[in-house]
């Protein structure tokens, strides 16, 4: 499953879960927990349940056929 953070220099990507802890680790990132099932049902993108949430970053989203994680400057950003 593709993955995709945005927010930094440049979109980064990432082909699995595994890339992108093992990236946020390096940049310091508390891992929160990990995505709960919503109670309502038009939000429950089974791709996000399970993943990781972070302090630093919002997410994880539904991005088409993959995820994408943001930065909450670029989350205000683009949901404003």
């Amino acid at each position: 499953m593709k993955i995709e953070v945005v927010g930094f220099e440049k979109v980064l990507n990432f082909d699995n879960v595994e890339q992108l802890m093992k990236w946020a680790t390096s940049m310091g990132f508390t891992l929160t927990g990990y995505t709960k099932p919503s109670e309502n049902p038009r939000l429950n993108f089974g791709q996000r349940v399970g993943m990781p949430e972070f302090k630093e970053l919002c997410g994880a989203m539904n991005n088409g056929t993959g995820l994408r994680y943001e930065t909450w400057e670029a989350y205000n950003f683009y949901s404003t």
